[in-house]
């Protein structure tokens, strides 16, 4: 009678080490770099986000009576000098947006201008969107 608790539980023990032999295996096929944690937004809704987020105050074809803030094609200028790279343009402008204020301010004309672009709780994956279209695509210029 002793025997047969013994062998089951002999059984269950190498049941478990080739569980565990399988697990080592298939842990070694998954791929060494892990996939991106978000995906990258599409150029429409960045394009799409701009148009109706930013071009009401930003729009380029805003006369220079009504511009309310400096055209969209002048703020991807301005941050392009000092943020060449992509992922530090897209950074820059979330800085920024998130919490504006002077010290932060890149365009000085602009603030002397316009003023300090007023707080708006804009979503950080949309003001990414918005950025990721604004360095990867040419932006429309005042006429």
């Amino acid at each position: 009678m002793k025997t047969l608790p013994l062998l089951l539980l002999g059984l269950a023990l190498l049941g478990c080490k080739e569980g565990t032999q399988d697990k080592k295996e298939t842990l070694k096929t998954l791929p060494e770099t892990p996939p991106p944690l978000a995906m990258e937004p599409s150029p429409t809704t960045g394009k799409t986000l701009m148009e109706n987020q930013c071009y009401v105050c930003h729009s380029a074809t805003a006369t220079e009576e009504n511009r309310i803030g400096p055209p969209m094609a002048a703020i991807k200028a301005r941050y392009l000098k000092d943020h060449p790279e992509r992922a530090d343009f897209v950074a820059a402008l979330w800085q920024f947006v998130e919490q504006p204020s002077t010290e932060k301010a890149k365009m000085r004309g602009a603030v002397k201008r316009f003023g300090i672009m007023p707080y708006q709780a804009f979503p950080k994956d949309d003001i990414t969107a918005i950025a990721s279209y604004m360095y990867d695509y040419k932006i429309e210029e005042p006429t």
